[in-house]
Formats: C-alpha cells, structure tokens, sequence
C-alpha cells in the first residue's frame, strides 16, 4: 500500500455515499439545532425504548443525507456551527455511551476535522478523548459492521492525529494494532482498509515527516493566517498571531488580514459554549 498519498490525501469519508436509497421529504431544513434534537441534547428528554431511539437514528441519518445531498458549503456551516454551540454536551453524552457505536460518536466524527473540535481535543479537557475512543474501537472489533468502522476509524484518525498516541495504555495499543490488521485483511481493496492503514500508520509512529505534514493540514486554521495567500504561522520567528475573538477557531497575522478574510470568515464563525 502507497503510503503517501494514503496519509496525505485528505480523508473525506464524511463526504461519501450515505444511505442513497434513504426517502427524503420534499421539503427539510437542515440546522445545527435540528442535529442537537436527533442526538438528545436540546428538546424533549432523550427517548429511551429501541423503538424511540430507532426513530432517533433514522432522522439523523435522513438529515445527514440530506446534508450531502447539498453543497459542501453548507454541510461545513452547520458542522461549525454544531461545534461551537454542542461539543460539550456532545461530548458529555458521547462519555456516557459504552460503546463506538452511538449518535454523539456518530456526530463527533463528523465534525472531527472542524477547528472548534480540534481546539477543544488540544486543551486538557480533550486530552482523554483518544484513549476512549481507542479502548472503544477494540471493543467494536467483533461487531462493527463497514459503515461503521469506516466512521470509526475516521474519527480516530483524526484524534491520533491531534493527540498522539502516546496516551493509549501499551496493551490497548496492542489490541488496537490487531483490530486495524484485522480490518485491513477483511476489507482488503476497499476504503475501509485505507482507513484502517491510516490509523495503524499513526499508532506505530511510522513516517513521522509525512505524519507532521498531515497535522499541519489538520490544525492549518489554528496554527495559519486566514487571509488569502498569507502563509505566516504560530511560531517560524513570526510575531504572534492573534485569534479571531468571536470563535478563537481562527488566527490572524494582522487585523488588516483579519478585514481582508472577514466575508469568508463569518460564515463559520459562532461564540463557542467553552
């Protein structure tokens, strides 16, 4: 397997085929509210029968369809806008769950690679989110249908790639590393593999220039100036950027550059609930 372009690529599993035979009305609105409603987290209680929570996970997944459906533009606003508002009480009912296979889970790999996210897994109330979805992921080894390991592992992905691995216990390491080996001989040729490969990839700590440069990717809008064609960063002997005040998901080399990248900017940009 080519590793380069398999780690470099950008991972855009979020973006694939969703339940393409899934009925959609005619006529739906989409918001980062109505995505709090399918988790549990705004509205009426959570419902608990399967039956309830049936009818939970099937409007997740139409509104998720249709999110795909849409420009990727608009997918993205309400991921951000999901991130800033939700992540917290996200991420409290994702630690309530026992398993990798649950609407917050489903959720956080989905705004996985948004900066509110990832500024949040960086700080120390983050820090013990890998080593959960680590110990999760074994327990999912015997169970997890394609779909969801492929949601699985996108999501570890990208927190081995914040974190590091060097929080995960040597034994889950190990345990993880024949769940991944697993996945790849059984899903040998498909995304699935590809995805495994990733993560087993970043587990080992092999290829460490080419694992640098894919966290540069990652973290470019917390650690880059968003103005177009300013590639000044945190650190390299510049003077320190300042982050957008609004959503501290955003750093600036100048308020001039801040000005500049303004109308772009404030379509993601929402007062963060932490």
């Amino acid at each position: 397997m080519d590793l380069v372009p398999t780690l470099l690529m950008p991972c855009d599993c979020n973006r694939s085929r969703l339940d393409a035979d899934i009925e959609l009305p005619a006529s739906m609105t989409v918001t980062a509210d109505t995505l709090a409603t399918c988790c549990g987290l705004i509205g009426d209680p959570p419902l608990k029968t399967p039956k309830d929570d049936h009818q939970r996970i099937l409007q997740f997944r139409k509104e998720i369809a249709f999110l795909l459906k849409g420009p990727r533009e608009s997918e993205t606003i309400v991921y951000y806008e999901f991130a800033a508002k939700y992540l917290l009480a996200t991420v409290a009912a994702y630690k309530q769950e026992r398993t990798a296979d649950n609407l917050p889970a489903s959720i956080l790999s989905r705004i996985s690679d948004v900066p509110y996210f990832i500024r949040y897994v960086q700080s120390p109330a983050g820090s013990d989110l890998v080593t959960s979805h680590a110990e999760r992921t074994v327990a999912a080894a015997t169970f997890a249908v394609q779909d969801k390991i492929n949601e699985i592992c996108h999501f570890l992905f990208e927190l081995l790639m914040i974190r590091g691995p060097s929080a995960i216990r040597d034994d889950i390491k190990q345990e993880l590393e024949t769940t991944l080996k697993t996945w790849m001989a059984i899903y040998i040729g498909h995304h699935t593999a590809s995805l495994s490969y990733r993560c087993l990839t970043v587990l080992r700590g092999e290829f460490m220039q080419v694992i640098e440069e894919t966290k540069a990717r990652i973290e470019k809008p917390l650690m880059e100036c968003g103005a177009p064609d300013c590639d000044r960063r945190v650190g390299c002997g510049n003077p320190e950027l300042q982050q957008c005040s609004r959503c501290k998901s955003a750093v600036y080399c100048s308020k001039d550059h801040q000005v500049q990248d303004w109308k772009e900017h404030k379509k993601y940009c929402f007062k963060p609930a932490y």
